[in-house]
Formats: structure tokens, C-alpha cells, sequence
């Protein structure tokens, strides 16, 4: 065995050596001999950052920040962007002191436990990073999907889970990584653009539009089955409802708007879907457009009283098994404002589709209000519904409850 200058070592009674440890304070993770000192003086680098202690938790690095207020997502970027990978600290925590020994020396012992340093800036851009959180949330054990910009070892990841990660890409995408491949592309964002780059890219099967039709219930993506899920275990709760409120310059045209609306549900299925258990499992249940019609709801209001309808109409208790994932409600203001109060369910939106709905709706407004009546389409139907997306999603990476 090759000793360096710091190792601490003893012979034993029959002359044999025995490492005991540095004496500096060098740690090893992931097989890299770090100084703590060296990320220490990186985070006080940050202009917000005062104090800075770094230690080991899990195999992990850790660090303790003291500060003015600097969100953690800045902090991680600033170590991120003059560090190398192994050096960005799996978990970052904000205190407001050290606690210290009676000497002034930080109490590593009393440190509370540290928080994982994980950054959820942005959804998945391409089908190849859709598949990478799926199988990084899948291989860590996650409910919710890991952020495309999150690190695998700061959720938990090691050499171990990174060898059955590499196994389900191989298996997925017939491209064959090492765990080496892991550790430096540690975030689904870089492992897939790695995965990209290489020579004879993984071709992923086409998202094939009428893989579902609507004369039979669809099998639910992952994200669906979590939302349904926690919806069995919270019962009727507004935890996950999404409410828009929107102020309307002029009168609008409430019957068109009305008819608006329902061309938008017609558009996009999830906004029509119910949910259905069979055997145990949650399946989705895409309603014909005419028998899931959303009905305006009309009020009075006044600008004084706005608030308190608003919150009020966003209580509402949605029934996923029987009910449109979707209530609106125009509230007229009496001085010439009128407000129109848009209540999704999480299982029928993201932070990307509500562009995507107020583009079709204000296109199907403006076709609604120059004439276009009845049951004459006015927004032409998608290639692929959600549905499809969801057979897809299984095909690519199999049921949930597939064997590892």
C-alpha cells in the first residue's frame, strides 16, 4: 500500500501497519480525496454566504451556510460553475448559526440533519430527458420525479444504484453506459445530451398517434398514477388544485366564451378525463367531448369582495372518478371589470401547459365570436392525445410495478 504525507498510521504487537485516517481533514467520496477547506473557501466565495462549514453525511459531502437571505439554488449554481462535479456538496443547508464547543470551534456533532441540494428549474425538453428522469426517479425509489438539473447522488445515489441505473438504460435504450458514465454526467439533463453524443444515438420508438382509441380505458402515465394516488390518500383535497384567475378587458361574449372553453376540452382529452380502479390500479377514462361539457359559471362580484370569491371558488373539491378536471367561473365586478376563474387539477396541467391553453382558447374565442356556432369545429384535433403518450411512456419503460 502506497501512505501519503497526513496519513496517520501504528504498528501493531507483531510489527504489521494499520491506517487509521488523514490527519488533516481530508475525507474520500466516490473515490476522491477531498479537502472540505477547499469548498469551505468556494462557498464564502459567494457574496451572500458569511460562514461556511462543510462534513461528510451518508458518504456525502454536506455543507452548512450562514448567510443574507441567497437562495440555495444560487449557491449551488455559484459552487457548480468553479467546481468539479465530486466537489458540489450533495446536500446544502441554510442555518442561522454554528453551533460552537466551548473553545469557538464548530460542534459538527450538534449539526442538524442536512437537506439535499437538488435543483428543479425546468421540465425535461426532449423525449431522451423525459427517460432519464423516469429511470433516475425509478432506480432512487422517488414518488415524484427527480428535476431534470437534480444530481443522482443527491438524492441518494451510489455505486450500486448506478450500476442498475446503467442496466435499465441498456435495457431501455439499448446503449450500454458505465458507472463511471454516471459519476460524471450525474444529472439527467447531462447523462442524456452524453447519451445523445454518442455514436449510433438511441433511436426511442415514435410516439405513435392512435396506439389508444377511445372505445377502451388507457393505462395512466407515471405522473397521473402519482397524482391519483395521493388524491386516494388525502381524499377529496384541494391540496393540488391549480387555480388561474384572469382579468378580461371589455364585456366578454360569455356564451362564447363558454363555447371557447368546451372547444378547448374537446382539443385537449386530459381536460375530459376521469379515472377509473380496476383491479387495484388506476385506469384513465377519456369522455366523448359532448357528454363532458363545462358549464360558465356566472357570478356577481364586486371588487372589494374579489378576493374572497376567488378562494372561495378555488376550494372546490374535485372527484377525479366522475368529474371534468376543470371549473370555470366569470365573475362580473359591477364597474365595467369582469374576471374569468380558471380551477384545474395537477393530473390535468403542468407549469408548461397553461400557455398552451390560453393560446387555444383565445384562438377559439376570437373563431366563436366572429360567428363560428354549434357543434362546427374551430380548433383542429391534436396528432397524438395524452392517452397515446401514456401507452408509449409503458412501452418505452414498462409498468411501475415491473420487476427491477
Amino acid at each position: 500500500r502506497l501512505y501519503r504525507t497526513g496519513d496517520l498510521a501504528h504498528f501493531d504487537h507483531n510489527g504489521h501497519l494499520h491506517y487509521e485516517g488523514r490527519a488533516d481533514s481530508q475525507v474520500k467520496i466516490r473515490g476522491f480525496r477531498i479537502e472540505p477547506a477547499e469548498v469551505e473557501t468556494a462557498l464564502l466565495a459567494h457574496p451572500a454566504v458569511t460562514q461556511a462549514v462543510v462534513t461528510t453525511h451518508h458518504k456525502q459531502l454536506s455543507a452548512y451556510v450562514i448567510g443574507t437571505g441567497a437562495a440555495m439554488e444560487d449557491i449551488r449554481r455559484h459552487l457548480a460553475a468553479r467546481l468539479p462535479e465530486h466537489l458540489v456538496p450533495a446536500y446544502l443547508t441554510p442555518l442561522d448559526r454554528l453551533p460552537l464547543l466551548p473553545n469557538g470551534k464548530t460542534d459538527k456533532r450538534s449539526l442538524p440533519e442536512p437537506v439535499a441540494a437538488v435543483v428543479s428549474e425546468r421540465a425535461p425538453q426532449s423525449q431522451l430527458e423525459e427517460v432519464a428522469v423516469a429511470l433516475f426517479s425509478r432506480v432512487l425509489g422517488m414518488e415524484s420525479p427527480v428535476g431534470v438539473e437534480d444530481s443522482f447522488f443527491a438524492h441518494g445515489g451510489h455505486s450500486l444504484l448506478a450500476a442498475r441505473l446503467t442496466n435499465h438504460i441498456a435495457e431501455v435504450l439499448n446503449v450500454r453506459l458505465t458507472i463511471r458514465d454516471v459519476f460524471q454526467h450525474p444529472t439527467p439533463a447531462r447523462l442524456a445530451a452524453y447519451i445523445a453524443s454518442l455514436k449510433g444515438r438511441p433511436a426511442l420508438p415514435p410516439l405513435t398517434a392512435g396506439t389508444w382509441t377511445d372505445d377502451h380505458d388507457a393505462p395512466v402515465s407515471f405522473a397521473q398514477r402519482r397524482l391519483w394516488l395521493l388524491a386516494e390518500l388525502d381524499g377529496a383535497s384541494t391540496a393540488y388544485n391549480v387555480p388561474m384567475a384572469v382579468r378580461l378587458t371589455g364585456r366578454p361574449d360569455a356564451d362564447a366564451l363558454e363555447a371557447a372553453l368546451n372547444d378547448v376540452v374537446e382539443r385537449h382529452a386530459p381536460l375530459r378525463t376521469v379515472f377509473a380502479t380496476v383491479d387495484g390500479e388506476p385506469r384513465q377514462r377519456v369522455l366523448p367531448a359532448t357528454e363532458a361539457r363545462i358549464a360558465l359559471r356566472r357570478r356577481a362580484s364586486t371588487p372589494e369582495a374579489l378576493d374572497g370569491d376567488l378562494e372561495a371558488a378555488a376550494r372546490h373539491r374535485f372527484d377525479l372518478t366522475s368529474e371534468n378536471p376543470l371549473r370555470a367561473t366569470l365573475f362580473d365586478l359591477g364597474d365595467g371589470h369582469v374576471v374569468l376563474h380558471l380551477l384545474v387539477h395537477h393530473i390535468a396541467t403542468d407549469g408548461r401547459s397553461a400557455g398552451v391553453f390560453f393560446d387555444d382558447l383565445s384562438r377559439a374565442y376570437e373563431a366563436r365570436s366572429a360567428g363560428t356556432e354549434g357543434s362546427g369545429r374551430v380548433l383542429e384535433p391534436l396528432t397524438a392525445q395524452y392517452a397515446d403518450y401514456a401507452v408509449w411512456q409503458q412501452k418505452v419503460l414498462g409498468s411501475r410495478d415491473d420487476a427491477d
